[in-house]
């Protein structure tokens, strides 16, 4: 009954909850931080059809005082939180990779996550990196090098199929003689 009675009012005090939330987090990054992270790991694992099982302070791995001295500590030149509309939070391992529900919470252990330029982490899109920093968490680590194995497997089978469809398509051809 209560729930009803809250989607009752929630629908019909729609403006004035959207203007609150948008207030609340323009003044609290971090809130807005931890909103981003949950809604993320949720489409991932929607996308994914694996279902929601823990809450965000169980797979980040710290508190979210913790999580935001955290990027901070890894802010480049020129970030803050006032210029957040200009970098991400990006993966370093990034949550495409991840192959089961447990997977996608590791990959958002906070030892995963670094503030990036927006560009550059549009760019970055899926790519694993070369390699990984020290402090990466051990459970992170293992999940990279299988999602290496599996993206070179998968790299492999792409060119393989491209070549064998180009090769088909040069016999389809008619010969010019």
């Amino acid at each position: 009954m209560g729930r009803i009675d809250a989607r009752k009012r929630r629908k019909s005090n729609k403006e004035r909850i959207r203007k609150w939330e948008q207030d609340f987090y323009k003044t609290n990054p971090l809130a807005l931080l931890a909103r981003r992270l949950r809604i993320r790991t949720w489409e991932v694992l929607k996308r994914k059809r694996f279902n929601k099982a823990s809450k965000l302070k169980e797979y980040i791995g710290c508190q979210h005082d913790k999580l935001k001295s955290w990027i901070e500590s890894l802010f480049l030149p020129g970030m803050s939180w006032e210029n957040r509309k200009e970098w991400h939070i990006d993966h370093l391992v990034p949550l495409a990779i991840a192959r089961t529900a447990e997977e996608v919470y590791t990959l958002n252990h906070y030892t995963n996550l670094r503030p990036l330029w927006k560009s550059e982490n549009i760019a970055k899109n899926k790519r694993l990196p070369d390699s990984l920093p020290e402090y990466i968490h051990p459970s992170i680590q293992l999940i990279y090098q299988n999602g290496q194995q599996h993206y070179r497997d998968w790299e492999t089978d792409r060119k393989s199929t491209r070549l064998n469809s180009s090769h088909s398509a040069k016999s389809r051809m008619p010969s010019s003689a």
